[in-house]
């Protein structure tokens, strides 16, 4: 975990270097808080590197990415191309942000966060390393969105029995704004979660898609699941923050650097010992 002093001086040089380039406020905010989960999961401030670089990365994205669209980048292709995928666990792209693979605004590159924080290397998702991945591993991962499902599922069950009701939205100090209805609520925490985990799922012929389905599909499941837990938490309309920031922020960052990296550090693993 990184200095809490150190994070709060970070976080306000960026938000000045982004109000300098005129970024729009809302588009600030939302960058302000990805790096903030980011440093909650216990990311390196170093990896980031300085704001000012930072910063300048996030300006590139927004008017390289977006000819086409000044305002904000759109693209849905994630659910059926593999190539568009690749984005978001990318170790040779150097770039943080890229397109959102599903759905409107960026993502961040976890392959090349992954590189900086020396877990993996830029060619490390070759055709040697996920070929030498052991079958259960990947199993486990495509596993893994099907798991939160259960858990989200459970937690909506939970709540229907004790009457208490989900959060749909909460501030970042837990204030709980605004609730799921029951049918809304059912198709948050149990349909949308299904869907999630059957199409990560899918029959696959090749591995390095099935990671990149499987992380997609266990962050969205796993901070759907981390939500409804919390709300458990939930005491005169406030959510705990601590519980809020370890289950709805960190957990999915976690989670789909779990399921990509622990494998494929595996198989690197295996192809260095094989080579030696």
């Amino acid at each position: 975990m990184p200095d809490a002093l150190d994070s709060e001086i970070y976080l306000a040089q960026l938000e000045h270097e982004l109000e300098k380039m005129a970024v729009p406020p809302h588009r600030r905010d939302d960058m302000i808080h990805e790096v903030s989960s980011l440093l909650a999961d216990g990311t390196p401030l170093a990896s980031l590197g300085s704001p000012e670089t930072f910063a300048r990365e996030f300006e590139d994205a927004l008017h390289g990415d977006t000819a086409e669209n000044p305002e904000l980048p759109i693209d849905f292709s994630g659910i059926f191309a593999s190539k568009a995928r690749r984005r978001i666990w990318d170790p040779e792209n150097p770039r943080i942000f890229v397109p959102r693979t599903i759905g409107a605004g960026w993502d961040i590159n976890m392959g090349a966060l992954a590189v900086k924080l020396g877990i993996l290397n830029p060619d490390d998702i070759d055709d040697d390393v996920l070929a030498a991945i052991p079958q259960p591993l990947v199993t486990a991962a495509r596993l893994t969105p099907l798991v939160f499902a259960g858990v989200s599922a459970a937690a909506l069950w939970k709540a229907r029995k004790t009457g208490k009701r989900l959060a749909m939205n909460t501030t970042f100090t837990g204030t709980i704004t605004k609730y799921w209805g029951p049918r809304s609520g059912i198709v948050a925490h149990a349909v949308i979660p299904a869907i999630a985990a059957l199409w990560a799922a899918m029959p696959n012929p090749a591995r390095r898609d099935i990671l990149n389905k499987s992380a997609l599909a266990s962050m969205l499941n796993s901070a759907i699941a981390g939500s409804a837990i919390s709300s458990l938490t939930a005491k005169n309309g406030k959510v705990s923050a601590l519980a809020l920031a370890a289950l709805a922020a960190a957990l999915p960052f976690a989670c789909e650097f779990a399921v990509v990296a622990v494998p494929v550090r595996y198989g690197r693993r295996l192809v260095t010992r094989s080579r030696s």
